[in-house]
């Protein structure tokens, strides 16, 4: 090599590919840099602007040779700063204070704020979009489903109740619970599709009115679906021949007279009446409790006949309302239809009683029956009176049941008895009735018994001729 070639040796080809690649390592190097230097404490200034300046204070540093101007560089481009290391902190720590942890403080105080900001504007935006899918959900759909839900549950609320008072068992408790907070709310959700403008109210008030209905009809067919099987009858029988009866008026005799009828009327009218039946039977219950009588007489049979009249018309308007799509308080408390519904509601159950009893005395046998233990069996042995002669009411019967089971429910035994005594009467006394035993719903224990059974009562002595005496299963 000759003098001076040493020196040149970037003038040959190898020379200048040599220095091209380490221009574009620098400008790469030069442009990473910017970018984190932006990135990290000039966020709020131009990119282009930030980008610019660092190029050009590294190659103003290239041109010095000085290494040091281009580390100090990616701190602030254009301006050179003196080296800011941990010597010089512990040497000047007023200084590093002042111009390295207090600026190092505020920009990540002010890179946390700005993150808390923007955490913030996430959470309301996506709660502002919840909220707007909420409103539209509810003004198509939910209305109805929370409305229905909330009817859901008072009638469980109503239905635990009765579980303590021993009305009804767990079982069909559940059972109940189940069917009437699922036509709550399929009442709930189809009662705003099918009227998307109606009222939260509205909504409600169907709910309730159809999980009532599926309530009732379930417990009364659990415990007494006799009645409720005879309230649907009727029910739907007296809806009918009105209907009948207004063609014949209109057209003359025909035969198409009994066949023109609104069904579904019928079929409303039917489920009127089957909860007319169990609430019958538990307002007699509740009138003849508060007269202070064992049995149900016809007065409180009347009355009780009343109120489920009036109760049960309010309900068949009330279905007809959610079967057509009409709110469902339209038309409900008009006193007209309230006096006419209780007026038939009392002519039918008064009349029904005297049905009732004629026919419970055209069945007697001729003997009676009461059900006792074995303390009433002994004392009666001994005197040959009911209850052994002790002073108070008497209560007999012509109810013939084969287990302790059957006469504890239907009479409302306090206690399970264990024998069954036939008999005749063989003194002169004042005997009452028939009436029908009403339930036994409080005190708790002994429990709800379903009661409905014949009783007579008297308040004289009963001399009785024993015919036979049965041991219960």
């Amino acid at each position: 090599m000759k003098a001076g070639e040493g020196k040149r040796w970037w003038l040959d080809e190898k020379g200048l590919q040599t220095l091209e690649w380490v221009a574009i390592g620098l400008v790469i190097l030069a442009l990473v840099g910017a970018v984190a230097f932006w990135i990290t404490y000039r966020a709020s200034e131009s990119t282009g602007r930030t980008v610019g300046e660092t190029i050009a204070h590294f190659f103003e540093c290239v041109k010095r040779m000085d290494l040091d101007c281009v580390r100090e560089g990616f701190g602030s481009a254009g301006q050179p700063q003196a080296r800011r290391d941990l010597g010089w902190c512990l040497t000047h720590p007023v200084d590093c204070w002042r111009e390295v942890v207090w600026p190092t403080i505020q920009r990540g105080a002010r890179a946390f704020w700005d993150g808390v900001k923007w955490v913030g504007h996430q959470i309301a935006e996506a709660g502002r979009r919840a909220w707007a899918w909420v409103v539209q959900q509810w003004n198509t759909w939910l209305k109805g489903v929370v409305a229905g839900l909330l009817a859901a549950a008072l009638v469980i609320l109503v239905i635990v109740v009765l579980v303590k008072l021993g009305i009804i068992a767990v079982g069909a408790a559940i059972v109940v619970a189940v069917l009437a907070a699922s036509a709550a709310i399929i009442t709930g959700l189809v009662s705003q599709l099918l009227n998307p403008s109606g009222s939260f109210l509205d909504y409600f008030l169907a709910s309730l009115l159809i999980s009532t209905i599926v309530a009732v009809l379930t417990i009364g067919l659990w415990t007494i679906p006799t009645l409720t099987g005879i309230g649907a009858a009727a029910g739907a029988l007296i809806d009918y021949s009105f209907q009948v009866w207004a063609n014949i008026s209109r057209d003359g005799l025909q035969a198409q007279d009994f066949i023109n009828v609104d069904w579904v009327s019928v079929g409303v009218s039917a489920v009127a009446g089957a909860v007319a039946g169990p609430l019958f039977y538990l307002t007699t219950a509740g009138f003849a409790a508060a007269i202070g009588t064992t049995g149900s007489g016809l007065g409180t049979m009347a009355l009780s006949g009343a109120l489920s009249g009036a109760v049960s018309g309010q309900v068949e308007r009330a279905t007809a309302n959610v079967l057509k799509g009409r709110p469902v308080s339209e038309g409900l408390g008009q006193k007209g239809d309230l006096l006419i519904d209780a007026l038939l509601g009392s002519v039918i159950a008064f009349g029904g009683g005297v049905v009732d009893r004629a026919v419970v005395k055209a069945r007697f046998p001729g003997y009676y029956t009461r059900y006792v233990g074995e303390g009433e069996l002994a004392a009666i042995r001994q005197t040959g009176l009911l209850r052994g002669g002790r002073p108070g009411r008497t209560y007999i019967t012509i109810d013939r049941f084969e287990t302790s089971k059957e006469a504890i429910e239907r009479l409302s035994l306090p206690d399970p008895p264990a024998y069954r005594i036939e008999f005749k009467i063989m003194n002169q006394l004042r005997l009452h009735g028939p009436q029908r035993t009403r339930p036994w719903f409080w005190p708790r224990d002994p429990g709800f018994r379903g009661g409905w059974g014949i009783e007579f009562w008297t308040e004289d002595p009963v001399r009785i001729q024993i015919l036979s005496i049965t041991r219960l299963r």
